[in-house]
């Protein structure tokens, strides 16, 4: 089950970065930056493959307690549930309804907080995508067998929870036949600003993380929550590219430093993060998730960059063998 897990995360993975790859192709979007997000593809590819190498030689893990089980399953159900009705039965948007789940959770349930949070993107499903709350009761259910599959692998790197939903969301609305939506493309006339805001996201929610001493969960939430409010209130229309797109760049800060041991990456990892945004926009549009599965590639991207010049360095000769060489 856990290699399972891991290929399905993986996939899905694979399969949006080649989708957006291909797009801006087709868009004739220009050779540098079509040969970075392939270098950025590549470098993705890496850290999956290092990852795997990880949970090959770690083994199974101990088994989990059965009543722990059940209660992070209820816990992400809970959460698709009431973000679900927040954003469907009330008039509140996707991004707030989310934020306001995961405030909630890291504040009086900090122990469920993590999968109460990743039920929150199931619930962030567009109702034309999943039209009932039995739907997003099944997306719940796959989305917690997942996050309890994935416990031991993949861990500290933004955007995982909401790959986790998106896979969820993705499995139910195939099996209910509920065919996912397509939207159009987003043209370069507010591209600078969405990369703007995911980069200025992701690094608030980094130091917030890994600098404060606050959790993931509510850095990201709070955030999201904040950033949303102040949008809302300096821009009150046409801002719900911005809201997505800042809200994926706070799962992209929730990175822990062993995966990204420096706020500068963040810069890198907010630009993908915009520009995957932007590229991916007709593929999985409305799925619960999506917008955590664009970060999720964008650390993963970023986090297979280091190691890779981790290991040409590794490869390359020290200074004194240098000198050795140079005076024999």
């Amino acid at each position: 089950m856990r290699l399972t897990s891991f290929l399905l995360l993986s996939v899905f993975s694979v399969t949006l970065f080649t989708l957006t790859l291909a797009q801006m192709v087709l868009s004739n979007e220009p050779p540098i930056l079509i040969s970075l997000f392939a270098f950025l593809f590549g470098t993705m590819l890496i850290a999956l493959s290092n990852e795997y190498e990880d949970i090959r030689i770690k083994g199974p893990p101990k088994g989990q307690n059965g009543v722990h089980f059940v209660n992070m399953t209820f816990a992400v159900i809970i959460g698709a549930s009431v973000t679900y009705l927040l954003h469907n039965a009330l008039p509140l948007n996707a991004v707030i309804a989310a934020a306001f789940v995961g405030m909630v959770s890291a504040v009086f349930f900090k122990k469920q907080a993590t999968p109460l949070y990743c039920g929150a993107f199931v619930g962030m499903s567009c109702s034309t995508f999943l039209p009932t709350l039995f739907c997003i009761f099944i997306a719940g259910i796959v989305s917690a067998c997942l996050y309890q599959s994935s416990r031991t692998f993949l861990n500290g790197y933004g955007g995982k929870l909401g790959a986790i939903a998106l896979v969820g969301t993705f499995v139910s609305s195939i099996a209910m036949g509920h065919p996912l939506q397509q939207a159009p493309l987003n043209d370069w006339n507010q591209g600078i600003i969405l990369i703007i805001y995911a980069i200025v996201a992701s690094t608030l929610t980094f130091r917030l993380h890994n600098y404060c001493s606050v959790s993931p969960v509510f850095a990201s939430s709070f955030v999201s929550f904040a950033g949303t409010l102040l949008i809302l209130l300096f821009n009150p229309s046409n801002n719900d590219l911005i809201l997505l797109v800042m809200m994926a760049g706070t799962f992209a800060g929730m990175t822990s430093l062993n995966r990204l041991p420096s706020t500068k990456y963040l810069v890198l990892t907010g630009l993908a993060v915009g520009i995957l945004f932007m590229f991916s926009q007709p593929y999985f549009d409305l799925a619960g998730g999506k917008l955590g599965l664009i970060a999720f590639m964008a650390v993963l991207s970023t986090r297979g960059m280091i190691d890779l010049l981790q290991s040409i360095r590794s490869r390359m000769p020290t200074r004194s063998q240098v000198k050795h060489l140079l005076s024999s």
